[in-house]
This record gives structure tokens, C-alpha cells and sequence, in this order.
């Protein structure tokens, strides 16, 4: 791709902006008229963008809950309820710990869940970033 492509690509996606919101071509008209107003333009926007990200984070939460909870309702030791309560959630909840439990660590999990539990939650052992959770593997082909 050469420049005059990647110009034409962002032309047509300002265009495609424009005709999503309309009043945009006047927001960057006043901005040019008054280049002060951009500083007041960006910061409402960084506003508008972490509002949107809490907003979409929080309710993410609890939709995934409300995902997982009618597959896993019955298997679930003790159930917890499609609430905002987060007492028996994760590492507080012995299937959603082993969910979460990084695969490397499953066999000392499996050993003895409630000390694995505990330590997590006292910090003593740490779960880090880098420790995907058995959920995302096939955990038979583990075998």
C-alpha cells in the first residue's frame, strides 16, 4: 500500500464518520476557526471514551455472568445468584476457581482447592496475567 492508498483510505473513513455524525465537519470548523477549542474538544472526547469504557466494562460483567450462569447453574458448588454480588464469585467459588485456575497450577488446584482458594485470596499465591485460566483450554487434550 502507498501513500496516496492510505490517504484515500482515511479520506473515505472520514466520510463514512461524517455521515455518522454530521455535526462533526462543524465541531472541526470551529476548532479551525479557534484552535483553542481543541484542547476542549479532545478532552471531551477522552471524557466520553473512559465513560463509554466504564460503562461497557461494568455492564460486561455482570452480562457475563448472566452467560455462564444457566450452563453452569447445576454444576455450580455453592450456586451463586445473576446478581452484583461478587461474594461468590471467582476464587471464592470452588468451580469458577478451577475455571480460573492458570492451567500449569491445575494439578496442585486439584490436590487441595480450598488451601489453592485461600492462598489466592490471601495472596500467597498470585495468578498473573500471563496465567491464561483453564477455561481457555481443552483441558481433555491437556491429558
Amino acid at each position: 500500500i502507498n501513500k496516496r492508498d492510505d490517504a484515500d483510505q482515511l479520506l473515505n473513513e472520514y466520510w463514512l464518520i461524517v455521515e455518522a455524525k454530521p455535526r462533526l465537519e462543524e465541531v472541526l470548523y470551529h476548532i479551525n476557526q479557534d484552535p483553542t477549542q481543541l484542547t476542549l474538544f479532545i478532552n471531551k472526547l477522552v471524557e466520553f471514551i473512559w465513560s463509554a469504557r466504564v460503562d461497557d466494562t461494568s455492564s460486561l460483567k455482570s452480562a457475563s455472568l448472566a452467560y455462564i450462569l444457566p450452563t453452569l447453574q447445576e454444576q455450580l458448588v455453592p450456586r451463586i445468584p445473576a446478581t452484583g454480588i461478587k461474594a461468590g464469585r471467582g476464587f471464592n467459588n470452588r468451580t469458577l476457581a478451577r475455571m480460573l485456575c492458570p492451567s500449569n497450577k491445575l494439578q496442585i488446584f486439584d490436590a487441595d482447592p480450598d488451601t489453592f482458594m485461600t492462598d489466592v485470596q490471601e495472596g500467597r499465591r498470585k495468578i498473573k496475567a500471563k496465567d491464561w485460566p483453564t477455561f481457555l483450554y481443552n483441558v481433555a487434550a491437556m491429558d
